[in-house]
């Protein structure tokens, strides 16, 4: 999720990869977590070419046409044991503002900026 925050653009699952600190997870591993975060819509996947591109669901809020079911829908979905996590955020933006997730974590090890990856406009390598 941190790689799809940082990200200023929806990101083949092969970029993902390359945002990931070491040891890097096989990209088929990557899909299929990214699969299963939109099953739970934490993110959204649209065909570019040849391959799938996602993006975290807050970014695609911007595009829906239902923000308030959207938002709802996110939070039916949140797991219990992360529901703690999500309301001490709330509170924090309602104390402090929005955080830019961009910089939140670009120090980290194994941080690499979008666009950095392997993929090539035919896909990844």
């Amino acid at each position: 999720m941190r790689a799809l925050w940082a990200a200023p653009r929806a990101l083949p699952g092969c970029e993902v990869t390359a945002m990931v600190g070491d040891p890097k997870p096989a990209l088929t591993t990557v899909l299929t977590t990214l699969e299963r975060l939109r099953g739970k819509a934490l993110v959204s996947r649209e065909r570019e070419g040849r391959v799938y591109v996602y993006r975290a669901m807050l970014a695609a809020l911007e595009d829906s046409a239902d923000r308030g079911g959207a938002l709802t829908r996110f939070v039916e979905e949140v797991a219990p044991q992360d529901l703690t996590a999500l309301r001490q955020a709330l509170a924090r933006r309602d104390t402090q503002g929005p955080a830019e997730h961009a910089d939140d974590h670009a120090d980290e090890p194994g941080a690499v900026e979008p666009g950095a990856g392997t993929c090539g406009g035919g896909g990844c390598r």
